[in-house]
């Protein structure tokens, strides 16, 4: 694991080589700016979609800011109603 508090986005765009190896992100989030130019939820969102990975999972906190799971499409299970 790396730590790039505030930064995540960042991280993620220079990684652009190996996201579409990659199966899962585990990742912090921002819905107010509590560090300068932070990820925010909503760009994380569009950004990985990209790569066809979709949120999973959310976990926030009452200081603006969380953890969110992320998940290529291809590995998601078939739901059947």
């Amino acid at each position: 694991a790396v730590v790039v508090q505030g930064a995540e986005l960042h991280v993620l765009r220079g990684a652009g080589d190996i996201l579409p190896r990659m199966t899962y992100v585990y990742t912090k989030f921002a819905v107010e700016e509590v560090y300068q130019g932070c990820a925010q939820l909503s760009q994380l969102d569009h950004f990985l979609s990209t790569y066809g990975f979709r949120r999973l999972i959310t976990q926030g906190t009452e200081c603006g800011w969380g953890d969110a799971l992320y998940a290529k499409s291809v590995v998601l299970p078939c739901v059947v109603s």
